[in-house]
């Protein structure tokens, strides 16, 4: 994404602790059968009390590996991620984290991958990216009056960024999901 020539194997998303938006996180990963990765032949599902508490949740689901997590390389949430970020369609309207942000979370977490595989590829493609004219916001009154982004049912609420891709739902979205 961005034009990084780097593959991943899972997505590793942030999301935004509250207790609405936990409870349809909650809903969401149930939909997509996640349970936690390394606990041997135990299928332990997610539960809202953790994600209330933050942290890091390495989980597995129908649509591949899923990391998610309360904050990125430095203590980033998902409410400053938010302005490190446009939206970009993949079939969906997903909200996607600059490059410099990434490459500036990646940094802060330090991790040898990091810094020998990803960060090396993901500097080199910001060098090469031409600066982008400054996007506005969507209006929400415009949301609000009619123009509807079509989102699957699985990712209608809850608020989630990722490393890659901030996933908001518009405010014409579904209240509950389970």
């Amino acid at each position: 994404m961005r034009g990084a020539p780097v593959n991943t194997f899972d997505a590793d998303i942030v999301y935004e602790v509250s207790d609405e938006n936990t409870k349809q996180l909650i809903c969401a990963l149930r939909k997509l059968n996640a349970y936690h990765r390394g606990r041997g032949d135990q299928r332990i599902g997610p539960r809202a009390t953790d994600f209330r508490r933050g942290g890091d949740f390495l989980l597995l689901t129908d649509a591949g590996p899923l990391d998610v997590l309360s904050t990125i390389g430095a203590g980033h949430t998902y409410a400053n991620l938010l302005e490190h970020s446009s939206d970009v369609d993949l079939g969906m309207t997903l909200r996607v984290l600059d490059l410099a942000m990434l490459i500036q979370s990646k940094e802060e977490a330090n991790r040898p991958k990091d810094r020998s595989v990803l960060l090396p590829g993901l500097r080199e493609t910001l060098k090469q990216t031409p600066a982008a004219p400054p996007q506005a916001e969507p209006d929400p009154a415009k949301r609000e009056s009619g123009a509807k982004r079509q989102f699957p049912p699985h990712l209608r609420h809850p608020k989630i960024s990722a490393f890659h891709a901030v996933i908001t739902a518009p405010s014409s979205a579904p209240q509950n999901l389970c």
